[in-house]
């Protein structure tokens, strides 16, 4: 929620972070602070439990000098989980889990009403 508990527009751009945005944004609405989050993205994965306190402390630069890929999302990422207990899970991309294949029918879907 955004000032005076209006609803604030997610920053994230549509990388893989995305959902995970999405999800912590509706689980904060509800005032939920203990989460369980699956992701079939490790970049994402580490990116917010490893590597996001060194790109901050790099100018969101890697180690390697290089920008950061989707940048944006982690800094959205990073500044949605404060204050929130999440389990971060990692499940195979596209083997049957219920759960990651209906998330990716629904960023396909999205993408179509995008386009059109």
């Amino acid at each position: 929620m955004g000032a005076g508990g209006r609803a604030r527009a997610s920053a994230c751009t549509g990388g893989p972070a995305t959902l995970s945005c999405k999800a912590i944004e509706q689980a904060r609405a509800q005032n939920i602070t203990k989460l369980v989050l699956y992701t079939d993205s490790m970049f994402t994965i580490n990116g917010i439990t490893s590597w996001v306190q060194g790109w901050k402390e790099n100018g969101w630069r890697t180690s390697a000098g290089k920008a950061v890929t989707n940048k944006e999302d982690f800094m959205e990422l990073d500044r949605l989980v404060q204050g929130v207990d999440i389990q971060w899970m990692h499940v195979p991309g596209h083997s049957g889990f219920a759960g990651n294949e209906e998330a990716d029918r629904l960023a396909r879907e999205g993408a179509k009403q995008a386009e059109g």
